[in-house]
C-alpha cells in the first residue's frame, strides 16, 4: 500500500502551527489602508469553504474549530491593519506543509482511500494459494466499488471517519481488509463473496 499519511497527532501539530503562525502574522500591524478585510489567495485556499485547513483537520472537531477560529482571527487582524503580505506568506507555508504531508492535493482523500481499499481487496492474501484478500471482488467492479459522494466506498468513507483512519493506520493490505471487515459487516460479506 502507498502510505502518504500523517502519523498520529500530526493534524493537531499542523493546526497548532497554524494558530502560532497566524497569531504572529496578525500581530504584525501596518498603517497601509489598502484592502485590509479580505483574505488573500493563499489564505482563501487554506481557510476557504472546503479548504485545506478543513481537509487537514479531518473529523477532529477541535481541529475544525481551530480552523474557524484562526480564520476569524486573521480576518479581524487584517481589518485592523495587519500586514496582508506577511499573512499570505504564513498561509503559503501552511499550504506547502499540508502538501508535503500528502494533503490538499485536490484529490478527494476518500477517493484515494477507496482506491487503496479496492487494490488491497484484489491483492493476494499471502496464504500460499492464489486467493485474493476479497474473493468477492473482481477488477471490473472498481468504478462501482469506489462510487461517489452519494454511494459506494466514497460515501461510506465520508460517513464513517474510521474508514480512512483504518486504512491510513494499517501496515499492509491483509491487515487493512481484516480491520475493515471487523468495522462493517456488509463490507465483510461482499468481500467474502457472500
Amino acid at each position: 500500500m502507498n502510505k502518504t499519511t500523517n502519523p498520529p497527532g500530526r493534524t493537531n501539530q499542523m493546526i497548532l502551527l497554524l494558530t502560532l503562525l497566524m497569531g504572529m502574522a496578525g500581530a504584525c500591524g501596518s498603517d497601509d489602508d489598502s484592502d485590509k478585510s479580505a483574505l488573500g489567495t493563499e489564505c482563501t485556499k487554506y481557510y476557504g469553504s472546503g479548504g485545506c485547513c478543513l481537509e487537514v483537520a479531518g473529523s477532529v472537531q477541535t481541529a475544525k474549530e481551530a480552523c474557524a477560529t484562526s480564520k476569524k482571527s486573521i480576518e479581524d487582524s487584517l481589518s485592523k491593519g495587519a500586514d496582508k503580505a506577511k499573512t499570505e506568506a504564513a498561509c503559503k507555508v501552511l499550504n506547502d506543509l499540508a502538501l508535503q504531508q500528502g494533503n490538499c492535493t485536490g484529490v478527494d482523500p476518500c477517493e484515494t482511500t477507496c482506491k487503496e481499499i479496492f487494490d488491497c481487496a484484489l491483492e493476494d492474501d499471502g496464504s500460499g494459494g492464489s486467493k485474493q484478500n476479497c474473493p468477492g471482488y473482481s477488477a471490473s467492479q472498481k468504478t462501482q466499488f469506489i462510487g461517489d459522494k452519494s454511494k459506494g466506498c466514497i460515501a461510506w468513507c465520508k460517513q464513517d471517519s474510521s474508514i480512512k483512519s483504518t486504512v491510513d493506520g494499517a501496515s499492509d493490505c491483509s491487515t487493512t481488509i481484516t480491520l475493515l471487515k471487523a468495522i462493517d459487516a456488509d463490507f465483510a460479506d461482499t468481500c467474502d463473496g457472500i
